[in-house]
């Protein structure tokens, strides 16, 4: 009793009416975003797809100024460096659409077929050694199997998503091309709002701004990189789709950790349809890569410590995913290197 009594004699005393008001508010706000997430973020996908284009076309001009600034050193003029960059990129996108593309739409359907008979295969043989104590990893090979079975791949539909990205990714060019044109006048109105917020936020602008720019920089080369390693790795055991395995493989970077482990997976799946020694081959020279890429030619790429952990890694993707869907997953790491780099700076100030 005299604990009761202690319990509601201090309530009575530390429970005000403002923080009961507080408490009310904080349940009231958390009940509305709840009953109104949906309305909100149709609202939110609808403003981020205007201004997707103008943040791809940011980050394209952010990635390549350093090419632009090599070419002042070099005494070359940015009216004729950026225009000749862009073209760069233009013609190269091209070719990927004229060349790449095609290859991997005409061999999509066999891709997928030789995944599922690779799943076949590893089912029939864990059901040969385990028999009947086999478990639950048939049933799940059968579902995996029943899945990629049942996707439809219709050219028709792959051709006209390809002409829309095509449009919008022409159009995200031509923005960026402005914004590198304008890049002196832009990053001057941005340092200029972060000096309104004092010292530290404008410390924080050029930080994260370095950080960011190492590791897009970074990833394009290392991108490419291993577009070429994976050609020749799957040209060599002898893989029909070598191609779309590297295009595959290059961009899984934008997915730490989860991306390329997939990618392989589904690299050793597609190739048990090959004889069996290309098979192991494959599965060494996989092995030998992904330990020199990830400790030897990273490292050599970034100019600094960028390293995430993998739990980071994908909660930002899948954070990212959830609220701007391809989009978020290819921003997903650069906002959490923005987002670590701040968080890092205030603990140093604090200590």
């Amino acid at each position: 009793m005299r604990l009761f009594e202690y319990l509601r004699s201090k309530l009575n005393d530390d429970l005000e009416l403002s923080a009961l008001f507080r408490l009310v508010l904080v349940f009231v706000l958390i009940w509305l975003l709840m009953t109104t997430s949906g309305f909100l973020m149709d609202i939110f996908r609808k403003v981020w797809s205007v201004l997707q284009p103008f943040a791809i076309g940011f980050f394209i001009a952010f990635a390549i100024r350093p090419l632009i600034r090599k070419a002042e050193e070099k005494g070359i003029s940015p009216k004729i460096s950026i225009p000749l960059l862009y073209a760069a990129v233009l013609v190269f996108f091209v070719w990927i659409l004229s060349t790449i593309v095609p290859t991997m739409i005409a061999r999509a359907s066999g891709f997928l077929d030789s995944i599922v008979e690779g799943l076949g295969w590893i089912r029939d043989l864990f059901r040969q050694i385990a028999g009947d104590n086999a478990g639950f990893l048939p049933a799940v090979s059968d579902q995996l199997m029943s899945w990629l079975s049942g996707m439809n791949i219709n050219i028709g539909d792959i051709l006209g998503s390809t002409m829309n990205v095509f449009i919008r990714v022409i159009f995200t060019i031509i923005i960026s091309l402005f914004m590198a044109f304008e890049w002196n006048g832009v990053t001057a109105a941005i340092l200029r709002i972060a000096r309104r917020f004092g010292r530290r936020t404008y410390a924080a602008v050029l930080a994260v701004s370095d950080e960011i720019g190492d590791y897009i920089r970074s990833l394009l080369v290392l991108m490419l990189i291993r577009f070429f390693e994976y050609s020749i790795v799957y040209l060599v055991c002898g893989h029909p789709d070598w191609l779309i395995l590297a295009v595959l493989t290059s961009i899984s970077l934008l997915i730490p950790y989860l991306g390329p482990t997939v990618v392989n997976t589904a690299g050793i799946l597609s190739a048990l349809t090959t004889p069996k020694a290309h098979v192991v081959l494959l599965i060494i020279l996989i092995l030998i890569l992904s330990n020199t890429d990830e400790y030897v030619i990273s490292p050599l790429v970034h100019s600094r410590n960028t390293h995430i952990t993998p739990l980071w890694a994908l909660f930002s993707i899948f954070a990212g995913s959830t609220l701007f869907g391809v989009t978020g997953i290819i921003i997903a790491i650069p906002v959490y290197l923005a987002i670590h780099t701040i968080l890092h700076m205030d603990q140093e100030a604090e200590e």
